[in-house]
């Protein structure tokens, strides 16, 4: 009886991946876990394992379907690559501000506050 309500489930599964659905909203249509649909689909329907990357966007910020160019693309990774140049200028300008603030905490209390290398054990 399992093995003949799983088929069943299974040929439901996979026609619902082939439609678009995803792997939740599968698990809430029909009662099987969303573990049991993942190893299901990857073992019989490789091809609808993942969904691409502009899939997955359009679907957490509930945007239309419709076809990236490649220039927006390009334009993306590019803020993208900004953004993060940013951020790393960013993380260089504090650690240098923390190297002095060492600096200064070390000339002004006369303690050594940084770990000195080769310590004895």
């Amino acid at each position: 009886m399992r093995r003949e309500l799983q088929a069943r489930y299974l040929s439901e599964v996979l026609e619902l991946r082939k439609l678009g659905y995803s792997i939740p909203s599968i698990s809430k249509k029909l009662p099987v876990s969303k573990s049991a649909i993942q190893r299901w689909i990857v073992k019989f329907a490789p091809e609808y394992r993942e969904l691409t990357l502009e899939q997955m966007a359009r679907k957490y910020k509930g945007q239309p379907e419709k076809s990236v160019s490649q220039s927006d693309d390009v334009k993306a990774l590019q803020a993208e690559i900004k953004r993060l140049q940013q951020q790393l200028e960013l993380a260089e300008i504090r650690a240098e501000v923390y190297d002095k603030m060492i600096d200064i905490a070390e000339a002004t209390f006369n303690i050594p506050i940084r770990k000195k290398s080769g310590t004895k054990q």
